[in-house]
């Protein structure tokens, strides 16, 4: 089997297992299902400029970052790209929002678990939150773990918070996505779709290899 036919076979379980038929929002562990769903390219923020603000709320260009607790500062110690991060120790509430609505919100996850076992929420806006990282606790500081979470219909904020008390977590590399208005003409495929169209490709790859394994035999 190719690799281009193993990696559109693993693509299309992992969509289909990440993506349950009619969910919205979507969220995701896994930055490959991330960024296969995208729509549009992504805008980074990296939290590497000076930011206005103070620790209960800090400011880097289009995205607002505001706590509960005041416990927001830029950090050093553990990027996962560039230079810095922002922090947050639980139980604080960290929220990030953005300027102009966006449809899509991804981030790196790092420090979280060092002071025990620790599950992390997420929700958009207003909505229930998820659990996006559950029972975890750090092996390795400075491994990046991934959040995100996609909506069709657009938020203007993202919530999360860890349930471990006293755990400082490290926030990086911020991809989004602006909101667009639907087309009249056509429209963006559902994620359901996306992991038909994935496994379409994959068996189409194994069709061709089988066929070209026929005509080499013949």
């Amino acid at each position: 089997m190719s690799s281009f036919v193993r990696l559109s076979a693993a693509l299309a379980i992992a969509v289909a297992v990440a993506v349950p038929a009619g969910a919205a929002p979507f969220y995701t562990n896994s930055p490959l299902v991330f960024t296969g769903l995208a729509t549009a390219p992504f805008v980074i923020e990296s939290f590497e400029g000076t930011p206005t603000g103070d620790t209960f709320g800090l400011t880097f260009g289009s995205t607002t970052i505001t706590s509960v607790s005041g416990t927001l500062y830029q950090d050093n110690t553990y990027p996962s790209d560039g230079i810095y991060s922002v922090t947050s120790e639980s139980p604080d509430v960290p929220t990030f929002h953005f300027a102009a609505p966006v449809t899509a919100f991804g981030i790196d996850v790092l420090d979280l678990g060092t002071n025990g076992i620790t599950s992390l929420y997420m929700r958009t806006d207003a909505n229930t939150f998820v659990t996006v990282i559950g029972n975890y606790q750090t092996m390795l500081r400075s491994l990046a773990l991934f959040v995100g979470v996609i909506d069709p219909a657009d938020f203007s904020s993202v919530t999360l918070y860890g349930s471990a008390p006293n755990d400082v977590i490290n926030f990086d590399y911020q991809r989004t996505i602006a909101y667009f208005p639907p087309s009249p003409v056509g429209g963006v495929p559902e994620p359901t779709t996306w992991s038909l169209l994935i496994a379409g490709f994959g068996a189409v790859g194994a069709a061709v290899r089988g066929r070209r394994a026929t005509a080499v035999t013949a």
